[in-house]
């Protein structure tokens, strides 16, 4: 117990002084370097041992200046310090923060005096100052993480100095240079990952634009600054896939480096840094990630409120600078696209080449020029459509004139053989050439439009609820329920409410009926997770104001081993949710996994943020592409539980119903179906559905069986509004008429 206790304590202090050597590193005001003084002090006033302290900082600051100034510099502090300390211990009297910042004056002083023998400097004295103004904030922040602890809530003055703190740190990280490779980078990639593994968002961008302020303040690039802060966001969009959010990072770490040159140096070399760092922080697992340290923001947080929406502001003008580059891609390889004529109508311009080649320099050119004129234009003609038609021409498809006559009967077949092939190969090449790049020109314009609206949605204000979180807390003790901590963020009139209970409390009735009463708003929970002591982090939203009711029924073809038609309810967002319905070629599994391909990447680019309209395009494109002997009739469902309204999106399926409330209505469809052709435009309607009305999608195989007619009136006979019941109704009834094909149905109504 000795021996561990014994390596804690070294191991503690091993940190502080490599704290102590990145401080003294830094470099802020003008061409002066060193803050390790204001770490000293704070780590004073925190109760470490001053003189272990003291030897630290002591051959710290030797090493980085062995001057007549950097003696001075090392040793005057000391000897302040532990004079001041010894006396506050002689009299019995606590070293309390106002003193210790006196005595961080105190030890100025005679650095300012040191300067005013070389000549006084404004510069130097904007410096000692901020050595006065750091100690302060270093003071707050070191005590809150080595005397309260680490874990703990965090006020709005020890947020501001552990973000000064960080900016220091990284300002001082950032002065390694190495033959141009910074360890700057490699450190920003093994901190990215676990800040979107394990901070929510607010406190990742208040650590990341504290590690990217103290980056930039060295070359004062605000634009690296502002590179380092997007890098984090738009990985954190997909914190949910650490790979996936790892490769983000990457990505968005070479697109502002290679496009908007933010990096300085040598950039292949800090991107190297940056990949390895989140490789590495990306392969820990998650509960060794929930082990390393968090803080909580606490009460008095304006500052971090006034630091994220400045974060998130500049986030979304990033954002659209960065959409507006994929739009720009987009354009290009929607434009720069080779066109070739067909070969048909190439035919005249092949000819002409073929004549160029061959009879440019033949000795009877102008013996055949004056027999035929411009028929001998034509008779090459006629060849080239053979060579394009049969694939090849031999000496019985050529004219009688050129096959008795031409004295480059060999060249002139072999020419018009390779001339015509070539181009028929090339322009075949090109339209394939052609699909492509408009696959990509749809995705990148399709990335922009996100990146677009992500911008936007950044862009709103967040608000801090303190007195909202002080009700919370007494609330819910009058219930019995201890909550340890809780954060509400409030947004465009949406809640979020972030709060740790105890195991024992977290299914408790009470939680949600006492949350959604002091917000006067429905809330539900959306996610809950086990912290290492036991507790639960528990996040509860506002809940949409309709919810949904589905069910399906399926039935396959007899004799066939799998159904081809697949279905899938999939939640976009917590107020909107994809129900689709994909019917396969033919039937048996290749349907089915046709099918089902279809149905994934559908649901894939919505949860993307795709649109209705580039969704299903990018879709059919792709799905021409690898899957040409392949068709996918597709009947879709957006639904909108905040505004009860619902798009149908067909691509190629049957019509769809809906049973109002006095009437039935039919949804129609007029759309091919996914993969047919390249440029398949889906079929969109939206309507306004009512609680207590029902949306009925079938596949073709009811269709053909029941017919239009006979859906409707088993709709009409039924009164049930159980969804279950009218799907097994449906497809009882199409059993008994004696269905040939596969069949399903998918019914849902809002509630």
């Amino acid at each position: 117990m000795k021996i561990n206790g014994a390596l804690k304590y070294a191991k503690n202090y091993v940190l502080i002084a490599l704290l102590m050597f990145l401080c003294q590193r830094a470099q802020i005001v003008g061409d002066y370097r060193g803050y390790a003084l204001s770490l000293f002090v704070a780590l004073i006033y925190c109760r470490f041992n001053v003189a272990v302290l003291s030897c630290s900082y002591l051959s710290i600051c030797l090493i980085c200046d062995h001057s007549l100034y950097g003696i001075v510099y090392a040793t005057v502090p000391i000897v302040i310090m532990l004079t001041a300390k010894y006396l506050h211990y002689l009299f019995a009297k606590p070293m309390r923060l106002s003193a210790t910042i006196g005595y961080a004056l105190v030890c100025v002083i005679p650095l300012a005096v040191v300067d005013i023998t070389r000549g006084f400097k404004i510069e130097y004295g904007v410096y000692l100052v901020s050595l006065v103004v750091v100690s302060l904030l270093f003071s707050t922040i070191c005590y809150a993480i080595g005397v309260r602890g680490v874990g703990r809530r965090l006020s709005g003055d020890e947020i501001v100095g552990g973000f000064v703190l960080l900016a220091v740190l990284a300002n001082g990280l950032y002065s390694f240079d190495i033959y141009g490779f910074r360890i700057f980078f490699l450190i920003l990639g093994l901190a990215m990952p676990y800040l979107y593994r394990n901070f929510s968002l607010p406190q990742g961008l208040v650590i990341i634009s504290a590690i990217a302020v103290g980056g930039g303040l060295t070359d004062i690039s605000l634009a690296m600054s502002g590179g380092i802060i997007l890098i984090f966001l738009t990985s954190y969009l997909f914190c949910a896939n650490k790979w996936i959010a790892g490769l983000c990072a990457v990505l968005t770490h070479i697109i502002c480096g290679l496009y908007f040159h933010i990096f300085t140096g040598v950039y292949y070399l800090h991107l190297i840094g940056f990949t390895v760092g989140v490789l590495i922080t990306t392969s820990l697992t998650d509960n060794f990630i929930k082990k390393l340290p968090t803080f909580k923001s606490s009460e008095g947080r304006e500052s971090a409120k006034e630091l994220v929406n400045r974060s998130r502001r500049e986030i979304s003008s990033r954002l659209s600078i960065v959409s507006g580059v994929f739009y720009e891609m987009s354009e290009i390889y929607s434009k720069n696209v080779m066109r070739y004529l067909p070969p048909v109508q190439a035919v005249p311009g092949i000819a002409q080449e073929i004549m160029l080649n061959v009879c440019g320099n033949c000795i009877n050119r102008d013996y055949c020029q004056s027999i035929l004129s411009n028929e001998l234009s034509s008779l090459i003609e006629g060849v080239v459509r053979t060579v394009l038609t049969s694939g090849r021409a031999t000496l019985e498809d050529l004219p009688t004139f050129l096959s008795s006559k031409c004295i480059q009967l060999p060249t002139l077949l072999s020419t018009c053989n390779k001339t015509a092939l070539a181009y028929d190969i090339k322009y075949n090449s090109g339209k394939e050439m052609e699909v492509d790049q408009k696959l990509i020109s749809g995705q990148l314009l399709g990335v922009s439009d996100i990146l677009s609206s992500l911008g936007e949605e950044v862009k709103c204000t967040v608000n801090i609820d303190d007195k909202l979180d002080a009700r919370i807390v007494e609330e819910l003790g009058y219930n019995n329920i201890v909550c340890s901590d809780v954060m509400t963020l409030i947004k465009n009139g949406k809640h979020t409410i972030s709060l740790i209970v105890r195991e024992k409390d977290r299914n408790k009735k009470a939680l949600i009926s006492v949350l959604s009463k002091l917000v006067s708003a429905q809330l539900e929970k959306k996610e809950e997770r086990k912290l290492p002591d036991g507790r639960y982090c528990i996040t509860f939203i506002n809940s949409p104001k309709y919810r949904i009711t589905y069910a399906t029924a399926t039935c396959t073809k007899p004799d066939s081993k799998a159904c081809g038609d697949t279905y899938t309810v999939t939640k976009l967002k917590h107020d909107k949710v994809l129900i689709a319905l994909c019917d396969g070629m033919g039937t048996g599994v290749s349907a089915r996994e046709g099918s089902q391909l279809a149905l994934d990447m559908v649901s894939s680019y919505y949860r993307a943020g795709f649109d209705n309209v580039n969704s299903l395009m990018l879709v059919n494109r792709l799905l021409a592409v690898v899957s040409k002997d392949n068709f996918n009739a597709l009947d879709m469902c957006v639904v909108d539980l905040e505004l009860g309204i619902v798009d149908f999106i067909k691509q190629g399926g049957v019509q769809s119903l809906i049973k109002r409330l006095d009437s039935i209505q039919i949804i129609d469809s007029n759309a091919l179906p996914l993969g047919i052709v390249e440029e398949a435009t889906p079929q969109v309607q939206r309507q306004l559905i009512a609680v207590g009305e029902m949306v009925v999608m079938f596949s073709d195989g009811i269709m053909e069986t029941l017919t239009l007619g006979g859906i409707k009136h088993i709709l009409n006979c039924l009164s049930t509004l159980n969804p279950q019941q009218v799907c097994d109704e449906i497809i009882n009834q199409a059993k008994a008429m004696g269905l040939k094909d596969d069949s399903s149905v998918v019914v849902f109504r809002l509630t």
